[in-house]
């Protein structure tokens, strides 16, 4: 499993993906009211669902990596209303219908087929509130990595290991069209981990 070897390397070798809140973390918690209830999709090194959790709401990290989860859980341990989970996007999200007020997901979404990812953009619309926001980015068919690799399907390459499905502005149209009002799409050139990349920031609203 890619990202399971990726985070236990660099946890041994003491290299983190990432060792503090996000810009965009900071700027998601602004549009919420006091005591929401959040879902951090990917949470990875957790600082994004620690900061969630100093700001008063209730969050709950997940990510597919065990060795990411067993980190977030001592790095984070002591935020008394953020927990974290290890779960699958390919599998049914653990959590009851209308369960939170944000599903969160900052460079998560990005790896799986069209079919893969239309049901998991239908499981995160099943757990949010009605009028719940779903706020997430990911990488761009502008990005720099584009079109290298192995053809999976359309946009989607595998490169040394690593799959990514590059998202076009109408892709994330036509993910988000049955279930979500996009209240803010915006193409973004710039850096991501210290590498030029560019990427979609989307904001939507649950119908």
């Amino acid at each position: 499993m890619y990202w399971e070897l990726l985070h236990r390397r660099n946890f041994q070798k003491d290299q983190l993906l990432s060792d503090s809140v996000s810009e965009h973390a900071v700027s998601s918690e602004k549009l919420l009211v006091q005591d929401s209830k959040i879902l951090d999709v990917g949470c990875g090194t957790g600082f994004d669902s620690r900061y969630f959790g100093m700001h008063g709401h209730s969050t709950v990290g997940i990510d597919i990596s065990q060795s990411a989860i067993d980190f977030c859980n001592q790095k984070h341990g002591d935020i008394p209303n953020v927990s974290f989970i290890q779960q699958d996007l390919e599998e049914s999200l653990e959590f009851e219908d209308s369960s939170f007020d944000l599903v969160y997901t900052r460079l998560s979404l990005h790896y799986f087929s069209h079919s893969v990812t239309e049901n998991i953009f239908a499981e995160i619309a099943r757990v949010l509130k009605s009028e719940g926001r779903f706020i997430f980015i990911c990488k761009s068919i502008d990005d720099p990595l584009y079109g290298k690799g192995e053809s999976i399907e359309e946009d989607m390459y595998s490169l040394n290991g690593h799959v990514r499905h590059f998202f076009s502005p109408e892709y994330c149209r036509l993910l988000c069209e049955k279930d979500f009002v996009i209240n803010d799409l915006t193409s973004v050139n710039g850096e991501l981990y210290g590498k030029p990349s560019a990427y979609l920031y989307v904001a939507t609203t649950k119908i």
